[in-house]
Protein backbone atom coordinates (compact mmCIF):
# COMPACT_ATOMS: atom_id res chain seq x y z
CA UNK A 1 0.00 0.00 0.00
CA UNK A 2 2.80 2.48 0.90
CA UNK A 3 4.12 2.28 -2.67
CA UNK A 4 1.13 3.46 -4.60
CA UNK A 5 1.02 6.63 -1.65
CA UNK A 6 2.70 9.85 -3.20
CA UNK A 7 4.78 11.69 -1.12
CA UNK A 8 6.23 15.78 -1.85
CA UNK A 9 9.00 16.92 -0.49
CA UNK A 10 7.66 17.56 3.21
CA UNK A 11 6.59 13.86 2.95
CA UNK A 12 2.98 14.76 2.99
CA UNK A 13 0.55 12.50 0.99
CA UNK A 14 -0.85 14.24 -2.25
CA UNK A 15 -3.03 11.29 -2.38
CA UNK A 16 -4.32 9.12 0.51
CA UNK A 17 -6.44 5.54 0.51
CA UNK A 18 -10.31 5.53 0.48
CA UNK A 19 -11.58 3.51 2.98
CA UNK A 20 -15.67 2.44 3.77
CA UNK A 21 -16.93 2.78 6.86
CA UNK A 22 -17.54 -1.05 6.64
CA UNK A 23 -13.73 -1.70 6.00
CA UNK A 24 -13.11 1.07 8.86
CA UNK A 25 -11.79 -1.85 11.63
CA UNK A 26 -10.21 -4.02 9.26
CA UNK A 27 -8.00 -0.98 7.98
CA UNK A 28 -7.15 0.46 11.64
CA UNK A 29 -6.31 -2.92 12.81
CA UNK A 30 -3.68 -3.45 10.09
CA UNK A 31 -5.32 -6.71 8.73
CA UNK A 32 -6.84 -5.53 5.30
CA UNK A 33 -5.80 -2.82 3.02
CA UNK A 34 -7.84 0.20 1.05
CA UNK A 35 -10.00 -1.33 -1.28
CA UNK A 36 -7.15 0.09 -3.92
CA UNK A 37 -8.98 3.41 -4.66
CA UNK A 38 -7.08 6.74 -3.98
CA UNK A 39 -8.57 10.19 -3.37
CA UNK A 40 -6.16 13.09 -4.07
CA UNK A 41 -5.95 15.30 -0.87
CA UNK A 42 -6.90 19.03 -1.37
CA UNK A 43 -3.54 21.34 -1.68
CA UNK A 44 -4.14 23.50 1.26
CA UNK A 45 -4.11 20.00 3.68
CA UNK A 46 -0.56 18.74 4.84
CA UNK A 47 -1.59 15.02 6.17
CA UNK A 48 0.70 12.47 7.36
CA UNK A 49 -1.23 9.60 8.53
CA UNK A 50 -4.28 9.54 6.75
CA UNK A 51 -7.23 8.62 4.43
CA UNK A 52 -10.61 9.36 3.18
CA UNK A 53 -13.58 7.82 4.92
CA UNK A 54 -16.94 7.05 2.92
CA UNK A 55 -20.09 6.21 4.96
CA UNK A 56 -22.29 3.79 4.34
CA UNK A 57 -25.40 6.06 4.70
CA UNK A 58 -25.82 9.94 4.94
CA UNK A 59 -24.11 11.35 8.02
CA UNK A 60 -23.84 15.02 6.54
CA UNK A 61 -26.29 16.90 4.51
CA UNK A 62 -23.64 17.94 1.82
CA UNK A 63 -20.40 15.90 2.18
CA UNK A 64 -20.20 12.49 1.05
CA UNK A 65 -15.80 11.67 2.04
CA UNK A 66 -14.30 12.99 4.74
CA UNK A 67 -10.43 13.31 4.89
CA UNK A 68 -9.56 11.96 8.00
CA UNK A 69 -6.25 13.03 10.06
CA UNK A 70 -4.81 9.95 12.04
CA UNK A 71 -1.84 12.22 14.04
CA UNK A 72 -2.16 12.15 17.72
CA UNK A 73 -1.67 15.97 17.56
CA UNK A 74 -4.86 16.50 15.37
CA UNK A 75 -7.09 15.68 18.42
CA UNK A 76 -6.46 18.95 19.86
CA UNK A 77 -9.68 20.76 20.08
CA UNK A 78 -9.91 24.31 17.90
CA UNK A 79 -12.42 25.80 19.68
CA UNK A 80 -12.23 28.34 16.77
CA UNK A 81 -12.67 25.91 14.09
CA UNK A 82 -14.93 23.41 15.30
CA UNK A 83 -13.71 20.64 13.87
CA UNK A 84 -15.92 17.25 12.97
CA UNK A 85 -14.19 14.17 14.44
CA UNK A 86 -14.60 10.39 13.81
CA UNK A 87 -14.81 7.72 16.77
CA UNK A 88 -15.44 4.25 17.08
CA UNK A 89 -18.51 3.73 19.77
CA UNK A 90 -18.58 -0.04 21.55
CA UNK A 91 -20.47 -1.88 18.84
CA UNK A 92 -18.12 -0.82 16.22
CA UNK A 93 -20.46 2.19 14.32
CA UNK A 94 -18.49 4.48 13.23
CA UNK A 95 -19.66 7.78 14.20
CA UNK A 96 -19.56 11.69 13.16
CA UNK A 97 -19.45 14.45 15.33
CA UNK A 98 -17.59 16.43 18.17
CA UNK A 99 -16.07 16.41 21.70
CA UNK A 100 -17.90 18.83 24.30
CA UNK A 101 -16.22 18.53 27.48
CA UNK A 102 -16.73 14.61 28.25
CA UNK A 103 -19.11 14.05 25.72
CA UNK A 104 -19.21 13.04 22.01
CA UNK A 105 -22.30 14.26 20.50
CA UNK A 106 -22.90 13.03 17.28
CA UNK A 107 -23.55 14.86 14.57
CA UNK A 108 -26.58 12.66 13.10
CA UNK A 109 -28.90 12.46 16.08
CA UNK A 110 -27.20 14.68 18.61
CA UNK A 111 -26.99 11.74 20.90
CA UNK A 112 -24.43 11.91 23.58
CA UNK A 113 -21.73 9.08 23.93
CA UNK A 114 -19.52 9.74 27.81
CA UNK A 115 -15.72 10.27 25.69
CA UNK A 116 -14.92 6.51 27.59
CA UNK A 117 -17.75 4.81 25.52
CA UNK A 118 -15.73 5.99 22.26
CA UNK A 119 -12.84 4.95 20.56
CA UNK A 120 -10.59 8.15 18.86
CA UNK A 121 -9.87 7.86 15.20
CA UNK A 122 -9.30 11.12 13.87
CA UNK A 123 -10.18 14.53 12.75
CA UNK A 124 -11.58 15.63 9.86
CA UNK A 125 -9.49 17.93 7.98
CA UNK A 126 -11.57 18.15 4.52
CA UNK A 127 -14.41 16.64 3.24
CA UNK A 128 -16.12 16.53 -0.33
Amino acid sequence: MASRLIANRTGCYSAVPVVKESDLVAFLGGRRSANGAFMEVPPSVAIRQGFWLVFSRQVHKVAMAFLVDRRPTACVHDQQRRLHEIVLDWEGRCLLGRFEDWYFITHEDAEMLHMKRVKYVGQVVAAR
